[in-house]
């Protein structure tokens, strides 16, 4: 069961704007309810996973309401503060909303960086602090008796650091599908404000607190083009060659979504043939297993089978890693969905 945001919360955004992360809001009841209610799933054999937002608090939050105040306290350098000149701003970022996605703040004298609502300012992961923080957030569910959490807009944690300006598309590059065609938001390439490299080492760290749990994750990707944000900076085989290795798949199916990667196609066979896991895997046209690959493969007698991606439906889920334990094991790496019998 997916629960969305109960937490304390001035409710601008139906509760993605958090003023307190360990705080189930008076509208919805207090702490001990919802202990009552997860006590009642897990009587029914029944998971719980909540909605989670770490990239954006509310205004309202204490850290915010700190950082505002000046340059030199301990939450000052907790959010996105940019800007020396009212009339400057420090780039030509958008929100997702609409409009600039900086704010103003007359008593820092600084902009604030907002991806969404001005009420909702982004948390700077580039501190380790805040960091720290968000996994001790994550923790304190987990504790609680969370099973598992869905992350909302996981791929706004990180911002580039120099702020430079995002690219404008040409006017053919505008797609229909996506961000509305009169967003502003559309109009631009989201090379700077979002998806950046740090973000795949955070999940990381996220995933290694999660095991200590057995818990789920499911992440938010927000763009208009999902498959090529997931896709950016991604490693598929490292997990799932280690999974070969163990011995621990006797069969593997696969579903490849995004571009090829030729070396991380093959490596990933060559090691299913090792140590004889039975895979049928569906990737794009442009991948061609080389002469040796091939030859490898026929000798598999059918063990290991080649599909076009539009040879097959498959549901796709945009989740990092989930393990269901008690029947299977499925686990979703950025390039696909994995399936492990």
């Amino acid at each position: 069961v997916w629960i969305s945001p109960f937490f304390e919360s001035p409710q601008k955004d139906f509760g993605y704007d958090v003023s307190d992360y360990r705080k189930v809001d008076n509208l919805f009841g207090s702490n001990e309810d919802l202990k009552k209610l997860l006590e009642k799933f897990h009587d029914a054999n029944l998971k719980m996973i909540i909605d989670l937002v770490i990239s954006h608090t509310s205004d309202k939050h204490p850290w915010f309401i700190e950082s505002q105040k000046n340059k030199k306290n301990k939450y000052s350098d907790w959010y996105v503060w940019s800007g020396k000149n009212k009339e400057v701003l420090p780039n030509n970022w958008l929100s997702v909303f609409g409009g600039p996605s900086w704010k103003w703040h007359d008593e820092r004298e600084m902009f604030f960086l907002h991806n969404f609502l001005e009420s909702q300012p982004d948390l700077n992961f580039h501190n380790h602090e805040v960091q720290e923080q968000m996994l001790n957030e994550i923790k304190y569910w987990l504790d609680f008796g969370i099973d598992g959490f869905r992350f909302d807009v996981i791929n706004f944690i990180f911002h580039d650091k120099e702020l430079r300006d995002n690219p404008l598309k040409d006017k053919s590059e505008v797609r229909p599908l996506g961000f509305n065609k009169d967003n502003p938001y559309g109009l631009q390439h989201h090379i700077y404000d979002n998806t950046q490299r740090e973000v795949p080492a955070y999940l990381q760290k996220i995933r290694m607190l999660l095991d200590r749990y057995g818990a789920i994750s499911i992440g938010e990707v927000v763009s208009d083009k999902p498959l090529t944000a997931v896709d950016k900076n991604q490693n598929v085989n490292e997990d799932i060659i280690q999974e070969i290795k163990k011995k621990s798949i006797s069969k593997l199916k696969l579903c490849w979504i995004g571009d090829a990667n030729n070396n991380m196609m093959n490596s990933l066979i060559e090691a299913c043939i090792k140590f004889s896991v039975s895979l049928n895997i569906a990737c794009p046209k442009s991948y061609q297993p080389n002469k040796m690959l091939i030859s490898m493969i026929k000798k598999q007698k059918g063990k290991i089978k080649i599909f076009n991606n539009k040879e097959i439906t498959v549901f796709l889920f945009l989740i990092f890693r989930h393990y269901l334990r008690d029947c299977h094991q499925m686990s979703q790496t950025f390039h696909g969905l994995l399936q492990i019998v």
